[in-house]
């Protein structure tokens, strides 16, 4: 197994998203597992703000405490 840090989750996520269309099974699964557990551990606005909040390099993980 891997451990991603924080950034890196959220890396992979807005790349899958951004990605949709050419996503196989497996990788829909996996963009769908992240984005559960972004949505258990962000703010709604957090969530809605995320490519922004990535590029400006902010941890909402951290943020959120």
């Amino acid at each position: 197994m891997i451990e991603l840090a924080n950034m890196e989750i959220i890396a992979l996520y807005l790349h899958l998203k951004n990605h949709h269309e050419n996503l196989d099974e497996r990788l829909e699964k996996v963009s769908g597992r992240i984005e559960k557990l972004l949505w258990e551990n962000l703010s709604i606005a957090d969530f809605e703000d995320l490519e922004n909040l990535y590029q400006k390099n902010v941890d909402v993980f951290i943020e959120k405490g």
